[in-house]
């Protein structure tokens, strides 16, 4: 079962036309934009070097192959949001970095891996008593309002029970 954020975020891309071979097209498609936007976004953070390893990645390996999705859309929303997330961090923009991560995690559930890092630090200083960083604190901000936004989105558009049943 997809997550709730998914069923929101596919069923407003779903309901944009009716099921015909251009429509289907189209949205077969939003990966690829989501693709050239995870792309730019390494390039914009990382430089051209990271960008250019990135895309030779993943040309090479087997998932960039058709098969794998099938002509399904929005199978790779997650991985665009994450990179947006790493991008974010290394431009200190950490609100956005939290927010993007906050969707990649209730979209795909197995990005919530990357809030480890943050909370360990914020862990880290609570436990010597010394002030949590800035940083961490606007990251941990982005988190909260991505998660409570997408979250009431979800729940608004997929049911209150949509949760549960996906756990």
């Amino acid at each position: 079962n997809p997550a709730p954020l998914w069923t929101t975020v596919g069923s407003f891309f779903g309901y944009l036309g009716s099921a015909s071979d251009t429509f289907l097209r189209f949205v077969a498609s939003l990966d690829l934009v989501a693709f050239a936007i995870m792309f730019y976004a390494l390039y914009w953070a990382f430089g051209q070097r990271i960008a250019c390893l990135t895309i030779l990645y993943w040309g090479i390996q087997w998932p960039a192959n058709y098969y794998f999705t099938w002509g399904a859309f929005l199978r790779h929303d997650w991985i665009l949001a994450l990179m947006l997330s790493f991008a974010f961090a290394k431009k200190r923009k950490y609100v956005a970095a939290g927010v993007a991560l906050a969707y990649a995690s209730l979209i795909r559930v197995f990005p919530g891996v990357f809030f480890g890092g943050g909370a360990l630090v914020i862990a880290a200083s609570l436990v010597r008593r010394v002030p949590i960083g800035r940083p961490h604190k606007l990251l941990a901000a982005g988190l909260l309002a991505g998660v409570l936004g997408f979250g009431a989105l979800s729940v608004a558009v997929a049911g209150p029970r949509s949760y549960p049943e996906f756990v």
